[in-house]
């Protein structure tokens, strides 16, 4: 079946986009109609709805989760402060439910007649893209608020897709079609207005910088290198070399940039340098670096807005990544230049913060817990 580029996955800097794509999707190989009414139904997990609420500390949360039919697949994120979305595989098909890990009750969002690839929730929390492959070259996607209706259907014909969320407009993302040579098509899907539109963009993996315009890596696919510079692009196709360059990593949040350089006489240590939408510098720290024979090891990290924290797993010093034993640090830092330990010697897995900042979902199909407070990690699912 086609298989989904999970946003944050591609951990891995290389010198030219075919090496980089090739990598990306072998990496995750290992591991792992329209609406009526474009008013999302109230629901528990609406932000607005839970303002003033106090959600129960995770020492207290209902765990292990419970399936009520199939086999657990996945966690795919946070709704709120104490309620996760997960799905389980059917003989034929998939479940998509809401967990509250208060009550430790599920209840059902949908079914699909389809196998469950991989679901993605809105940076707004109001909006869920639920991509579902029929068949190993076609994949689809369903966007339904989050009480399950549905407000937007789409089939592409793909063999890998990957899906980008626009922080500036919660009914729109865009969609990157991979054929199985690594040639791609992308799309607008605006749910709201029941939209699709190809789109001509000149990377597959640009991030949102705002409501039209993209961000990306300018690798040299003539001369490979392990540094390329950041490029901006926006809908009209309009492209430009921002001043800011020797980046071997990107990634983009709403009203903020963040870019991965290497320093040192051997670049042995990689800093974090943070931007506005301006290009504005904002805040900088730095880490040792950990080196393959394509470049670095990006640590898999999360920004959580609400608090202003970047979290990532630290290297205890620099090296080769392919013979590192050392452990990573849990670490989140603040723009004012603190840093918070929250976990010691831990395993570099994929991790997302919830909305308070007291828990991070953690795991390659996030099925354990971090309790920051307690600085200790839970089970999601029966052993």
């Amino acid at each position: 079946m086609g298989k989904s580029l999970r946003n944050k996955s591609d951990q891995y800097s290389v010198p030219a986009r075919l090496l980089f794509i090739c990598l990306v999707f072998f990496s995750l190989a290992a591991c792992s109609q329209l609406k009526e009414n474009t008013k999302p139904i109230a629901h528990p997990g609406n932000p607005e709805e839970n303002e003033g609420q106090s959600a129960k500390p995770p020492e207290n949360w209902k765990l292990p989760l419970k399936v009520p039919e199939g086999e657990f697949f996945k966690v795919f994120g946070w709704l709120n402060d104490s309620e996760v979305i997960f799905a389980s595989n059917l003989t034929l098909g998939s479940n998509l439910y809401f967990y509250s890990l208060e009550t430790g009750e599920s209840k059902l969002i949908l079914k699909t007649e389809n196998p469950i690839v991989t679901v993605s929730i809105n940076p707004q929390k109001t909006r869920l893209m639920v991509h579902t492959s029929p068949s190993s070259y076609e994949a689809v996607v369903t966007v339904y608020d989050t009480s399950g209706l549905e407000l937007a259907n789409q089939s592409y014909p793909s063999s890998e897709l990957h899906v980008e969320w626009n922080p500036y407009e919660e009914d729109d993302l865009l969609i990157v079609a991979f054929n199985e040579d690594w040639s791609y098509k992308s799309f607008r899907m605006d749910a709201e207005e029941r939209k699709v539109e190809e789109m001509d963009i000149s990377d597959p993996f640009v991030k949102w910088i705002g409501r039209d315009k993209f961000a990306y890596l300018g690798w040299n696919e003539e001369a490979p290198s392990f540094f390329a510079p950041l490029v901006l692009q926006d809908v009209q196709g309009d492209v430009k070399t921002a001043p800011i360059r020797n980046l071997y990593h990107l990634e983009a949040y709403k009203n903020l940039i963040m870019g991965i350089s290497a320093a040192g006489t051997e670049f042995e240590r990689a800093i974090f340098a943070f931007y506005d939408n301006q290009l504005s510098p904002i805040f900088s720290f730095e880490l040792p670096q950990l080196g393959r024979f394509s470049g670095w090891l990006v640590p898999f990290m999360d920004f959580n807005a609400g608090r202003q924290e970047f979290t990532i797993f630290e290297p205890v010093k620099s090296g080769d990544a392919d013979t590192y034993t050392e452990g990573f640090i849990l670490a989140s830092h603040t723009f004012g230049g603190g840093r918070k330990v929250i976990l010691e010697g831990a395993e570099n897995q994929p991790i997302v913060s919830s909305p308070n900042g007291e828990a991070f979902l953690y795991g390659y199909r996030f099925e354990k817990m971090i309790d920051a407070a307690e600085k200790k990690i839970l089970s999601l699912i029966q052993e």
